[in-house]
């Protein structure tokens, strides 16, 4: 049986301190998902990718304040430039799916490429599954150029009745200054 564990930013741990790694089945499984609620924001399906979420969902993207200590995170654990639920997250992508969203058109090209996915059980909620990734993504509108964001992502999947679902998404962006398409794109 193989074993994943996590790494690139710290063990991932519950709220007791325990972590359990995942068989390699479930990273598999996990790692599919995760390709699939990527292809939804891509593909310009903004319900499906809703779909995906619970109702409980939480989006943060966590200031970045940089340090000189290099042993220091440099993001701020409560102060975020993006803190949203699922409902917040609806009203932004579904009106920029509608016909009222002047500045979408023509609408641009999006794509998610996702990339060492670490996958971590927890001990105490055997239905959640930690996720650590890196993900870069890029969009394009001619005339303007290609702009590429890369960020770190740690997901919370829960396991239901209808398959995975993702509980909470926590984005680590490689820059202290982010501009406005890198505040825009759902990571």
């Amino acid at each position: 049986r193989s074993l994943v564990r996590a790494g690139g930013g710290g063990e991932v741990s519950g709220s007791n301190g325990t972590a359990v790694a995942a068989d390699r089945a479930l990273v598999d499984a996990v790692t599919a998902f995760l390709y699939d609620e990527s292809a939804a924001l891509d593909e310009h399906r903004p319900q499906d990718w809703l779909d995906l979420l619970t109702e409980d969902f939480e989006y943060l993207v966590p200031l970045v304040e940089i340090y000189e200590d290099p042993a220091r995170s440099p993001y701020h654990p409560t102060t975020f430039l993006d803190h949203e639920s699922k409902g917040g997250l609806a009203l932004k992508l579904l009106r920029a799916a509608s016909d009222y969203a002047w500045a979408q058109r023509p609408t641009g090209f999006l794509r998610h490429f996702v990339g060492n996915v670490r996958v971590m059980g927890t001990a105490e909620r055997p239905d959640d599954v930690v996720v650590r990734s890196n993900v870069l993504v890029t969009w394009t509108r001619d005339p303007e150029p290609t702009r590429q964001m890369s960020a770190g992502r740690l997901d919370h999947v829960r396991r239901t009745d209808d398959g995975f679902r993702l509980s909470r998404r926590t984005v680590f962006l490689d820059t202290a200054h982010p501009h406005a398409a890198q505040l825009w794109v759902v990571y």
